[in-house]
């Protein structure tokens, strides 16, 4: 199971980079792929299968799920509001992280 993990991460950084040459991946985390340049900004944030897009061309996110959902077998699910145990609030203009639950959890402890 182990090799399958790798293998995944391999596959899927090899879609990614694929996708578009000026994908780079962070060296500071590896999950987190993103293109800032002339004006395009495109984070693709990775966790096992799970991943969360953030751009600000509506084109290039289309092509960009057209071309996974051609390679893989996905669901779109739209705005992201939880994942990794964050509570994802989408307000005007900007975006809220927040772990209250795992906060309130750990005081209770």
């Amino acid at each position: 199971m182990k090799q399958a993990s790798r293998d995944w991460y391999f596959t899927q950084d090899s879609f990614v980079r694929g996708f578009d040459a000026r994908f780079k991946r962070s060296a500071i985390e590896p999950c987190l792929y993103a293109i800032i340049e002339d004006g395009l900004v495109v984070l693709v944030l990775v966790h096992v299968d799970d991943y969360a897009i953030v751009c600000n061309d509506p084109a290039f996110t289309k092509r960009f799920l057209e071309a996974f959902k051609n390679k893989f077998d996905i669901n779109v699910l739209g705005k992201v509001a939880n994942m990794l145990q964050m509570s994802v609030v989408w307000g005007d203009g900007e975006v809220s992280l927040s772990q209250e639950r795992q906060i309130k959890e750990l005081a209770e402890a």
